[in-house]
């Protein structure tokens, strides 16, 4: 299915409907189910976990947020499902198998409403036929609106007084009209058709697998194409020289594209086996692929840290060179500032010289004042003396 179907119901409207109403009643009274809560699986989580004891504490894988979370969430509760109706109630499904492929890939379309109520009736059963809580959902149930409960009694009827959904093989095992002589034949049949059920669900899962292997395998090759193209790119200029590796598309990327659209577009009874070896050998191919992307990866990687490093000396080289002219324009200037100073000590030098010989004029100084002094004072006293011996001559 390629092309997703016109959705003749209205999601509201399928949202009314009673198994829905059923479902919406393991959850609070004031939370309302929203259809995004089935399609990522938490709704049908929660009524497993309330069913069997033994998922209580168990966990959806993912939070479905694309088509192949959406499958794996619904695939991990379809086995739970399988697991609580043959192991907890010894039940085999009769019923046929919900598509949760479509479910998963194409939501919103039509017919995924009809295989979202079908995961329901065999939710709907387990809670209804047996294991430990049974009595408590059978409660449960009739606490539901009276109107729900009649639209739910046809599902009732079915699951007791019908084989076409679950079926207990003891009851007929032990029955003594299988074991009659006239009846092996229906008893062989009966033998027979819990083969092909089972059977059935090993294709089911088989064929899921390679679903899941089939969208590894395209988000590989998405990976592996987003990965070459970017290390093209930054090979550009080796590849030029002619010394790159050549990562454009090969034979055997081309044979995988191939395989994933025959996968598509095929149909479905081609052997199994022979899709398996043909994705064993594009898995095998693909992961040749993606370890050589991952050593140019590496290799890459360290040209970028020696490239970062280099960088990384040269931004220091350049701060050092920076640096080294500051210093050295200081150095010019202490220089010029240490000729100036030795200047000036020179000439303080000359001051000093000349000041020793200021203190010896002044010396000379003193001692001549002193000498004029006395000569001064000898002069008066002679001339008092020749002015006394004129005045006794008079």
């Amino acid at each position: 299915m390629n092309a997703i179907s016109v959705v003749t119901r209205d999601i509201n409207e399928f949202l009314k409907h009673p198994l829905i109403i059923w479902a919406e009643s393991f959850f609070d009274a004031e939370n309302k189910l929203s259809y995004e809560q089935l399609i990522n699986s938490t709704c049908f989580h929660a009524i497993i976990r309330s069913i069997d004891p033994r998922s209580r504490n168990s966990r959806l894988p993912n939070e479905a947020t694309d088509t192949s979370s959406r499958l794996v969430n619904l695939d991990f509760i379809l086995r739970s499902i399988r697991s609580f109706v043959q192991d907890v109630l010894r039940y085999i499904i009769v019923a046929k198998l919900p598509n949760i492929y479509v479910i998963a890939h194409e939501p919103y379309a039509e017919y995924s409403f009809d295989e979202i109520e079908r995961l329901l009736l065999l939710l709907f059963a387990c809670s209804v036929s047996g294991g430990d809580r049974k009595d408590i959902h059978i409660q449960h149930l009739t606490r539901l609106n009276e109107s729900i409960q009649q639209s739910l009694m046809p599902h009732i009827e079915e699951l007791t007084n019908e084989i076409n959904t679950i079926l207990q093989p003891q009851e007929y095992f032990f029955n003594d009209y299988f074991n009659t002589d006239n009846n092996k034949q229906l008893k062989c049949l009966f033998i027979n058709l819990m083969n092909l059920i089972s059977e059935r669900d090993h294709y089911f899962e088989e064929i899921l697998e390679l679903e899941q292997d089939k969208q590894t395998l395209k988000q590989k090759l998405e990976l592996y194409q987003s990965s070459s193209s970017n290390l093209l790119n930054i090979g550009c200029g080796s590849n030029s020289n002619g010394g790159g590796t050549n990562l454009h598309s090969t034979p055997s990327q081309t044979s995988l594209n191939t395989f994933l659209n025959d996968l598509e577009t095929k149909n479905p009874g081609i052997e199994i086996t022979e899709y398996k070896t043909k994705m064993r050998q594009m898995k095998s191919d693909l992961d040749d692929k993606m370890d050589t992307i991952e050593t140019m990866r590496e290799e890459f990687e360290f040209l970028q840290t020696e490239l970062n490093r280099v960088k990384s000396e040269n931004i220091e080289l350049s701060q050092s060179t920076r640096l080294t002219r500051l210093y050295r324009d200081e150095i010019d200037t202490l220089n010029e500032k240490l000729g100036k100073m030795e200047k000036y000590q020179q000439e303080i030098e000359r001051y000093k010289e000349r000041f020793h010989d200021f203190d010896t004029l002044k010396n000379q100084f003193e001692e001549l004042q002193n000498e004029n002094q006395l000569l001064t004072q000898a002069r008066s006293h002679l001339e008092q003396q020749i002015e006394g011996k004129q005045f006794s001559k008079v």
